[in-house]
């Protein structure tokens, strides 16, 4: 048997009954070993073969101890076999199955044979990844004891919407309303009118009455038939004009008797009611007029155009009133009102009181959807989320970001209606947004942690290998999963039939890139909700007179950007900014710097590598927009998070992306794969392995590795593949060709007068122009 590793110590056998130290399996010579990265978290995995692997256990490598087991359990028997490595005093493992002794398994006299079927840290978290976990729970999913998660209490601002209330009709004269009320013994001979609200075409103002065109003898104010009762506080502009006609008719009480009106008046309002405390803003002239006959007929018309401070909790009617005297001697009493035209225009910024939400910070949120779902095996580390309070050096980028849903915004308990997050929706949504990656590793005590990182984090600059042994096979293919001709990017959920929201910038983008011969869409789309107008219309269902039992955001998840006011975190407005325009009220805004055009600036670098044949001056364009695009940011020159904008320029959600300005072209790859064989050393493999788990000692994690192509010309590339067999140490590698630079092959000075003109019309320039940064050029 050929002997791979030298060390005993490197294979054990775990039982009810302990841990136990044996040989090498035979037959693990003859497993190949797989090293793989992710397409889409970056990261690397190491694997056995795939699947189950055979093996045969000898007296040397735990015969005996099997057969211990299975006199005691027979083949229920639980036997995990271990392969890992010493360091320090530390068994960190890094193989571990659990041996099928059911089929196909036999027993002969010197050996037990069976299959392994793997078992990992990162295995437990795939077939968990969508997995709803609930963060308050104290237990894990295998029902371990966690302690409780300590959230923050979020303060949470108003965000500034425009409500607006629009009706403009013109009716025809069948139009009309006639009443008949007999003489009143109380001799009150007042009507009130209430106008056709039923036409209109915008009722954003909560909340709105159900009062119905007529006459009626009550009193609005006094009777509380408001037309609205206000939910927000506000300036309102009141735009009103009116045309009416009147009719009036006394019924005697005999006939030919008498029965007639004497002296009249018509008027039309607007009242503030505030606790009581009666405003009263006349429409138009109140006319007045005296006669001795029983019918009326007349035309009026008003208007009136004001601006009202409202309040939550005043009451807004508009009616209208006809009063009279008369002989005394009716018996009905008949009006009849025309609304020839009516026009009602209402408008204002509104903003309502203060709440706060229940709410987990970004990274305490993800560990602990990864300590549940693996039964308190793994936690999460994270530069690009972690805190100076969490034990980092710095804050990270992503690291200001708090998690909460409808439910807690709405102020429901946390208990009965807490946070549930799945670890796909966590870390596919902050992929959306900040183009992340992730990747399994092992901390000094054998622990096994998930790190996200930005994904470029996972391609460094650095050299892990140069193979100067001979290649087989070498051969360089376009590399077609760096390419893409359409892009999708923002949130697949935000307010859309809601009319106040048309402001909403946080919704989603499409665009089409300069590739034309190859179709492939990238689609990244956030479940975490970030819109302000989604936020501050749940919050907004706190002061409804009746709160909802539902509301279409309750069950959804949010993230809000952060920054801290002295040892509190508040919701992100619009500090980290120089300029915020396009938008109501930038002041009261939340999460600008989530906004999909930041999103696809995020994403730059890793699309340059589609379009390294592209001129810098060409397109990404903006194909569709929806709601507001002309929101229009720039950070300012103090912001350290700017995610995929180095410049800090002018950024319009709604503009085309010329290439120089997408991350100043900055690229990792080539769009080229190289595939190659070549025998390595069981050293080299463990070199290369260790550092895409992030256990280099040598500064080499997650580097690249070089080899020499068919001409003998040095080639770099970053790991997709690598599988290799340990009885022939041949290995066949799939690379990700490294973009190169030119260094001082190529002066781009030597253009920074040209203009974008010039570039274009010139022919015969080097291809190697296109590698220099668009803020080399004017």
């Amino acid at each position: 048997m050929f002997n791979l590793y030298e060390k005993e110590d490197q294979f054990r056998l775990v039982t009810d009954s302990g841990s136990f130290i044996i040989s090498e399996p035979v037959g693990w010579d003859k497993v190949n070993f797989v090293l793989k990265r992710d397409s889409s978290t970056h990261g690397v995995d190491f694997d056995y073969s795939d699947g189950s692997i055979q093996l045969s256990f000898t007296e040397v490598s735990g015969r005996q101890i099997i057969l211990d087991e299975m006199k005691k359990k027979g083949t229920d028997a639980k036997i995990i076999l271990q392969f890992g490595f010493i360091i320090g005093q530390t068994f960190i493992v890094d193989y571990e199955g659990d041996l099928d002794l059911n089929s196909p398994a036999k027993t002969t006299f010197n050996s037990v044979d069976c299959s392994v079927k793997r078992k990992t840290f990162d295995d437990k978290i795939e077939t968990r990844y969508e997995t709803p976990v609930t963060l308050t729970a104290v237990k894990t999913i295998d029902g371990s004891t966690m302690p409780v998660l300590n959230g923050i209490v979020l303060p949470l601002h108003s965000k500034s919407i425009i409500e607006r209330y629009l009706l403009d009709k013109s009716y025809d004269a069948s139009q009309h309303q006639i009443f008949s009320y007999p003489r009143d013994s109380n001799f009150d001979h007042n009507f009130y009118i209430s106008p056709d609200f039923s036409a209109s075409t915008t009722n954003e103002i909560s909340d709105a009455g159900t009062n119905a065109f007529g006459i009626y003898k009550e009193e609005p104010v006094s009777t509380d038939k408001w037309d609205w009762n206000l939910k927000s506080n506000g300036n309102f502009s009141f735009d009103i004009k009116l045309n009416t006609r009147f009719h009036f008719y006394l019924t005697p009480s005999t006939f030919g008797a008498s029965g007639r009106i004497r002296a009249w008046d018509y008027q039309w309002k607007l009242i503030r009611n505030r606790s009581g405390n009666i405003t009263t803003y006349d429409i138009g002239a109140r006319i007045t007029g005296e006669t001795n006959d029983r019918e009326l007929d007349f035309y009026w018309s008003g208007s009136l155009n004001v601006n009202i401070d409202l309040q939550i909790g005043d009451k807004v009617y508009i009616f209208g009133r006809f009063g009279f005297d008369g002989d005394r001697n009716w018996r009905t009493e008949s009006p009849e009102i025309w609304m020839n035209s009516t026009f009602i225009k209402i408008e204002g910024k509104t903003e309502t009181a203060p709440t706060s939400a229940n709410s987990y910070l970004i990274h305490e949120s993800i560990d602990r959807i990864i300590k549940s779902i693996t039964d308190n095996k793994g936690y999460l580390v994270s530069d690009f989320l972690g805190r100076p309070d969490l034990g980092y050096n710095a804050m990270g980028p992503g690291a200001k970001k708090a998690i909460t849903n409808g439910y807690q915004i709405r102020n429901f308990s946390k208990e009965d209606r807490p946070v549930i997050l799945s670890l796909k929706d966590a870390v596919e949504s902050l992929n959306a947004m900040h183009c992340i990656g992730s990747c399994y590793e092992v901390d000094a005590s054998g622990n096994s942690y998930m790190r996200i990182e930005r994904f470029d984090y996972f391609y460094k600059d650095v050299e892990i290998l140069r193979l100067n042994n001979t290649i087989q096979d070498y051969y360089e293919e376009v590399d077609l999963d760096s390419i893409f001709n359409e892009i999708e990017i923002g949130y697949s959920k935000y307010p859309e039939d809601d009319v106040t929201t048309l402001d909403e910038f946080n919704t989603k983008q499409t665009y089409i890139t300069p590739i034309i011969s190859y179709k492939k869409k990238l689609s990244q789309l956030s479940k975490l909700l970030t819109s302000g107008y989604s936020i501050e219309l749940t919050r907004r269902k706190k002061f409804a007179d009746t709160e909802l039992d539902s509301w279409k955001y309750d069950e959804d998840n949010f993230a809000i950007a952060l920054v801290q006011n002295g040892s509190a975190w508040v919701p992100e407005k619009d500090e980290a900014f120089l300029s915020v325009t396009g938008v109501i009220s930038p002041e009261t805004s939340y999460n600008l710097r989530l906004s999909p055009k930041r999103m696809l600036y995020a994403w730059a670098k890793l699309l340059n590598t589609g379009f390294v044949f592209k001129k810098s001056f060409e397109l990404v364009k903006n194909t569709f927009f929806s709601k507001n695009g002309d929101l229009q940011t720039q950070f300012k020159a103090s912001e350290q998070f700017n995610i995929g904008d180095p410049s800090k320029r002018v950024t319009l959600e709604k503009a085309d992306v010329m290439l120089g300005e997408f991350d100043q072209f900055e690229r990792i790859f080539a769009p080229v794969k190289i595939t190659c064989k070549v025998s390595l050393s069981i050293e080299d493999v463990k070199l290369i392995k260790a550092a895409h788990q992030g256990r280099d000692t040598g500064g080499r994690n997650y580097g690249y590795i070089t080899v020499k192509d068919n001409d003998g010309l040095l080639q770099s590339g970053y790991l997709t593949k690598l599988e290799y067999n340990p009885s022939s140490e041949m290995t066949t590698l799939v690379l990700r060709k490294k973009y190169a630079n030119l260094g001082n092959q190529f002066d781009c000075s030597n253009y920074s007068n040209w203009t974008f003109s010039q570039f274009e019309a010139a022919t015969g320039l080097s291809p190697e122009i296109e590698q220099c940064k668009f803020n080399d050029f004017n």
